[in-house]
């Protein structure tokens, strides 16, 4: 086991004893990053900060976060009680800088500054792990002194989208004009991937249109 290999296995045991419903994130995780890879739906982890400052208690204060939430996200207490772990589905920076401000807007009674880290997730190339550190990391170096909303940066490059191309033809000439169209296509967000088939019967049996890839 290397160095980085090392380091993720301490992270993630660091996480394992501080997130509740560990398990439960994973799989959401999880989920999200399917949408990604087949659809290209961004979605973002939004950690808020609590203060011991406040009028009310860290229970209290989830309650009142749960409760702003939409059907399709979801809350995670820290066994710290010094933020909350927010997963916003279908959501890029800017919806979830509009929760934030109508999350504020319910926060008026406690007088108190919104304190919150954005991270918008736009690839399947990082673990779970790293972005919960990243973002304990960000939002325990804000202070309370104003309301603040950082975005990070660093997850929201897009992920490449493979699409499976399929030439059903059995014309050799035809096949060769239509490979060729499709390997010259140059494209920013997608990679192609063709092949070509003399008949549909041979296109079955090769089970190449079974994948979770988008297909032409």
């Amino acid at each position: 086991m290397n160095r980085g290999e090392i380091k993720m296995k301490e992270t993630e045991n660091q996480f394992s004893n501080s997130v509740e419903n560990l398990q439960n994130l994973k799989h959401l995780y999880d989920l999200q990053l399917t949408y990604i890879r087949k659809k290209g739906i961004h979605f973002t982890f939004v950690f808020v900060k609590y203060s011991d400052e406040m009028s009310v208690s860290y229970e209290e204060f989830y309650q009142l976060v749960k409760e702003n939430l939409r059907k399709s996200d979801f809350a995670f207490s820290h066994q710290s009680k010094q933020y909350i772990i927010l997963v916003l589905s279908i959501s890029k920076a800017m919806e979830s800088k509009s929760f934030l401000g109508r999350l504020q807007t319910a926060m008026s009674p406690f007088k108190m500054p919104l304190v919150a880290v954005i991270a918008e997730i736009a690839n399947s190339l990082h673990p779970l792990e790293e972005i919960l550190e990243v973002g304990e990391e960000e939002v325990m170096s804000l202070d309370f002194s104003d309301s603040q909303i950082v975005v990070i940066p660093q997850f929201m490059e897009k992920e490449r989208i493979k699409m499976k191309v399929s030439i059903i033809e059995n014309d050799h000439i035809t096949q060769s004009i239509f490979s060729n169209l499709f390997h010259n296509l140059e494209t920013a967000e997608q990679d192609l991937e063709v092949r070509v088939f003399n008949d549909g019967l041979e296109f079955i049996e090769s089970d190449w249109y079974r994948s979770e890839h988008h297909h032409i």
